[in-house]
């Protein structure tokens, strides 16, 4: 082998090995960063999910107090309950 092809071959390898670091090295910060987004997206449908569901849960105990006070106003009463007069009470 003579000098040139030592300087020439030489003067590839370390490019060549810059590059598959670099390449490497993009390679685990976007799997890594991947499962990082991944896991905060996770966590934010978790955290919607239990506000929804606890809307739905004051909503639904207000329904049945409602009903409940409804049950007692209607049971209350020695006559008939009109109509101008539920109203009120809602």
């Amino acid at each position: 082998m003579t000098l040139f092809q030592k300087a020439a071959a030489s003067t590839f390898t370390v490019p060549i090995i810059v590059l598959m670091v670099g390449l490497g090295s993009s390679a685990f910060a976007a799997f890594h960063m991947g499962r990082i987004v991944e896991a905060r997206d996770q966590d934010q449908i978790e955290h919607l999910t239990l506000q929804v569901e606890e809307q739905i849960e004051g909503r639904i105990e207000t329904y049945i107090a409602m009903l409940r006070a409804g049950a007692g106003l209607i049971a209350s009463q020695q006559r008939t309950l009109e109509r101008d007069e539920f109203r009120l009470f809602v």
